[in-house]
């Protein structure tokens, strides 16, 4: 038989008992307090200081957004473009996996590439306990990620709905000829691309630029698709 002795003050980490101490200092103050990892390896005092308020961030998922929007983790961001700083800072942000992501102008100074390693980052990140806001100017760049829509103009809500509740209502179409019931309507090389009453519920996806041009030209007859 073996008999195994535990020293009473074995395992004790004076660096532990300073960091939760320092941790709960500023949480106290109703300061926020991120940190890069667990801050200790143990899960019920991470819990704990969760419900103070710290926010713990995923190291591994805060590297590989990194990883995807190519930034050098040991560069120093004062050192790089303001296009590295907005990666590096987005990357950051969707590693909190906080309740609320509101981001402006998220592609701007952005290339391609990164504009599509941005949704795959947006769509592996998010769940249906969080809420992504974003205000943009450039809607293609995230047509296929919304699940709904507020488009505003002159201080006033004017499109409040859910991309479903667009398709079902209304029909976004390209035709040669100008449609007799078409709400509104561009024409480019290829024809003309216009919106319609959906009254056959046809399956189709909204094209927010067009809609967004439609609902400060014809406020009253999008309005009125929604009554």
């Amino acid at each position: 038989m073996i008999k195994v002795e535990i020293d009473e003050g074995s395992g004790f980490c004076f660096g532990v008992v300073t960091a939760i101490h320092k941790a709960e200092e500023e949480l106290a103050k109703g300061e926020t307090l991120y940190c890069l990892g667990d801050i200790v390896h143990n899960s019920r005092e991470v819990d704990r200081l969760k419900t103070m308020g710290l926010i713990t961030i995923n190291r591994e998922e805060f590297k590989l957004n990194l990883e995807e929007l190519k930034i050098n983790r040991k560069q120093k961001l004062s050192s790089v473009s303001y296009g590295q700083q907005k990666k590096a800072m987005l990357a950051y942000a969707f590693a909190l996996h906080t309740p609320y992501i509101l981001l402006d102008e998220p592609t701007n100074g952005l290339d391609i590439t990164s504009r599509q390693a941005l949704k795959r980052i947006i769509s592996r990140s998010m769940d249906d306990e969080s809420t992504l806001l974003i205000s943009t100017h450039q809607a293609h760049d995230f047509e296929n990620l919304l699940d709904h829509l507020v488009i505003l103009g002159k201080g006033e809500i004017l499109l409040n709905r859910s991309l479903d509740e667009i398709s079902n209502r209304l029909l976004f179409a390209r035709t040669d000829i100008l449609p007799a019931e078409s709400i509104y309507s561009e024409q480019d090389l290829s024809g003309h691309f216009s919106i319609l009453p959906n009254e056959d519920g046809e399956e189709n996806t909204p094209d927010i630029e067009l809609l967004y041009k439609a609902v400060l030209q014809q406020p009253e007859k999008i309005k009125s698709m929604f009554q």
